[in-house]
């Protein structure tokens, strides 16, 4: 036994005077969550440490995740993951609060100022790093989403929506973007329900409301406010929209699979995105794509059966508030 222990010891000693006993040191980041206006504790908060180079350039290069306790304290060891040239940010979400970080900075973030950004910092073998995280509050936006057709009023079952804001809420972290800075994709129910929390109060949010085949509806001017439920409830009207449809078939046969891009001509290249629309063909060959702007369009099909690749390009023009027919064979 006292050999075994002798032996031992020469290795250390050994680790030590060769300058690499990196793997028998830990090091360790250990917080407490709180909320920024009241400094009271936030348990149940999901901690991320992510682990980068010190320039912040790879968002998601290495990440551990845990949960606050109900003391709000979390802590995370690092063995073998101190090294030059290493960074560290630390990401935290809570329903009801706005993320430490605003997930649509890691979109639109500007490169040069990732490492500010992110908040990224160093550490040193064996180091013990205290940090206090605060996460403000925001507020709820929940509603209903309903359709209008020949059949009447019904639930917009399953939509994609996405919450966008057109003004840079910081300039100094991120990109100019003109069509706007996408906040958040909308989960949708079949009751046409939803809800989204945490999400930063300001005074003309938008909502794009699409789904396969067309873009129907966009909703402006909504208000979130601290610490408030927003609610909104939208009629989409669907009967007499601007757009196209159609069957495909190779060889008297439906495809397989198969998408369509549509994309309208316009000489000065300024597209809304009521300008262009992408459908996927069904198992039946049918394709939609409808809530566009009158104009001249190219229209590209992808299509495929057994494997193979079907395409074709023709032009065609839509008149206002009409669905156009148009069957393509190949």
């Amino acid at each position: 036994m006292r050999h075994a222990k002798t032996i031992i010891l020469v290795i250390v000693l050994m680790a030590i005077l060769q300058g690499n006993l990196f793997s028998l040191i830990t090091s360790r980041i250990e917080g407490v969550v709180v909320d920024a206006d009241t400094e009271e504790i936030i348990s149940d908060a999901k901690v991320s440490l992510y682990i980068t180079d010190v320039h912040g350039d790879f968002f998601n290069f290495f990440k551990f995740h845990t949960e606050s306790s109900k003391e709000g304290t979390f802590s995370f060891e690092l063995k073998n993951l101190v090294k030059p040239n290493v960074g560290y940010y630390i990401q935290c979400k809570k329903d009801g609060y706005i993320s430490l970080i605003p997930e649509y900075y890691f979109t639109y973030g500007k490169k040069e100022v990732y490492a500010e950004m992110l908040q990224v910092f160093q550490m040193e073998e064996g180091q013990v790093k205290h940090l206090k995280v605060r996460l403000s509050k925001g507020g709820i936006l929940k509603g209903k989403f309903l359709k209008k057709d020949s059949s009447g009023i019904t639930p917009l079952e399953y939509v994609a929506a996405s919450l966008y804001r057109k003004t840079n809420p910081n300039e100094r972290y991120l990109k100019e973007e003109k069509s706007g800075y996408k906040i958040a994709q909308m989960e949708v129910d079949e009751k046409g329900e939803f809800e989204i929390k945490g999400i930063e109060p300001f005074g003309n949010y938008n909502i794009l409301i699409s789904q396969n085949g067309y873009v129907s509806h966009i909703i402006e001017g909504i208000v979130i406010v601290l610490n408030n439920v927003s609610t909104i409830k939208e009629t989409v009207d669907v009967s007499n929209q601007t757009g196209i449809h159609g069957s495909i078939r190779i060889k008297n046969v439906n495809p397989d699979s198969g998408i369509v891009f549509l994309i309208r001509d316009n000489p000065d290249k300024n597209l809304s995105y009521k300008d262009l629309c992408q459908s996927f063909v069904d198992k039946d060959g049918y394709y939609s794509c409808r809530g566009l702007n009158p104009g001249v369009y190219r229209l590209k099909f992808r299509v495929y059966k057994n494997g193979i690749e079907f395409k074709k390009e023709i032009v065609v023009y839509l008149e206002k508030g009409i669905l156009k027919t148009t069957d393509i064979e190949f």
